[in-house]
C-alpha cells in the first residue's frame, strides 16, 4: 500500500510540470482522422484542479496553481451534479506545497449525477476563479472486472462504454483497488473498440486548425489515444467540454485533469480493457 500512495503523489506532484509549462507549436500526431500542423503562440498551462478517491467514501480535492504569487487562500466549492446546488459546500484548502492547495470532502453526500468541484483563490485580495473538475466514485462492477485482469505494470485502465466512465486501478499485492476514475466521451455510433490493449506512446499534445487536444496516452498505436477534451487551437479555452457522450471518432477524451493524471500515473506497457 506504500507503494500505491507513493504512486499517486507522484502523479499530483508531476502536475507541477505542467502549471509552469509552455508550448510553441502542436504535433501533428492525429487521433481524431485529420492531420495537420498548427503553429500556436506560447501559453501557460493552467491551473490543475483535481479529484481523487480518498477511500471510505472521502475524495480529495486539490489544486496546483500555475502562479500562487499573491494568493493568500484557496476554497473549494462541492456539490452534486444532478440538482440545483441544494447539497453545496465549501471546504477550505489546506497548502500542502508552495503552489499547491487540497482539502478532504466527504464524496458520498456529493455524488448525485457525480461530483462538481470549484475552486476559488483570493489574490491580492480579490476572489479569482481558477478552474473545476468533476468526478464519478468507485463503480462497482468496473472493480469486480479489474480483479479478472492483469498488467505487467500493476495498473490498468478500464473503459465502460455502456455508461461512458473510466477507472484506474492498481494492484496492491493483494488486489486492484480503485485510484482514479470519472466520466469520459467515446466514438460515436460506438466505433470506440473493445477488447484488451497496452498503453502506448505518449506526448504533451495535438491538433488541426480548428482544435487542440492535451496530454495523450495512445493505446492502439497513434490511431485511438486518451486525451482532453477539445480546446480552440493553441488556447486552454475550451471548445467542446462534453464527457459521458458519444462524440469523438474513436477515442476517449478525457477531462484534462485526468488526461495528465493517467499520463503521468499509468506506466506505458499497462493493460487498457474496453467493455460495454
Amino acid at each position: 500500500m506504500k507503494k500505491f500512495a507513493e504512486r499517486i503523489l507522484a502523479a499530483l506532484v508531476m502536475m507541477t510540470v505542467v502549471a509552469s509549462g509552455s508550448f510553441g507549436g502542436v504535433a501533428t500526431v492525429n487521433a481524431e482522422g485529420e492531420a495537420s500542423a498548427n503553429e500556436a503562440e506560447a501559453v501557460v498551462a493552467p491551473n490543475q484542479v483535481y479529484e481523487y478517491d480518498c477511500g471510505g467514501g472521502t475524495a480529495c480535492v486539490g489544486v496546483v496553481l500555475a502562479d500562487p504569487a499573491g494568493v493568500t487562500d484557496v476554497t473549494f466549492f462541492v456539490w452534486s451534479v444532478e440538482g440545483d446546488q441544494d447539497d453545496i459546500i465549501s471546504v477550505a484548502g489546506k497548502m500542502v506545497a508552495e503552489n499547491q492547495y487540497q482539502a478532504n470532502v466527504d464524496a458520498t453526500a456529493h455524488m448525485t449525477g457525480g461530483m462538481l468541484v470549484h475552486a476559488y483563490a483570493t489574490r491580492n485580495g480579490v476572489s479569482e476563479f481558477l478552474g473545476l473538475t468533476y468526478a464519478t466514485m468507485e463503480n462497482a462492477n468496473m472493480t469486480l472486472i479489474a480483479q479478472t485482469l492483469a498488467s505487467p505494470t500493476g495498473t490498468i485502465v478500464l473503459v465502460d462504454k455502456s455508461q461512458n466512465i473510466f477507472g484506474i486501478y492498481t494492484y496492491d499485492g493483494e488486489k486492484y483497488v480503485y485510484v482514479r476514475g470519472n466520466y469520459c466521451t467515446t466514438g460515436a455510433g460506438g466505433c470506440t473498440p473493445t477488447g484488451t490493449y497496452s498503453i502506448g506512446r505518449k506526448g504533451y499534445s495535438f491538433g488541426t486548425a480548428d482544435y487542440t487536444c492535451y496530454y495523450y496516452s495512445g493505446f492502439i498505436g497513434g490511431t485511438y489515444l486518451f486525451h482532453s477534451v477539445l480546446y480552440y487551437p493553441g488556447t486552454f479555452k475550451v471548445k467542446s467540454p462534453k464527457l459521458g457522450k458519444y462524440l469523438s471518432h474513436g477515442c476517449i477524451r478525457l477531462d484534462i485533469n485526468d488526461a495528465k493524471f493517467l499520463q503521468d500515473y499509468v506506466l506505458s506497457g499497462s493493460t487498457v480493457y474496453i467493455y460495454k
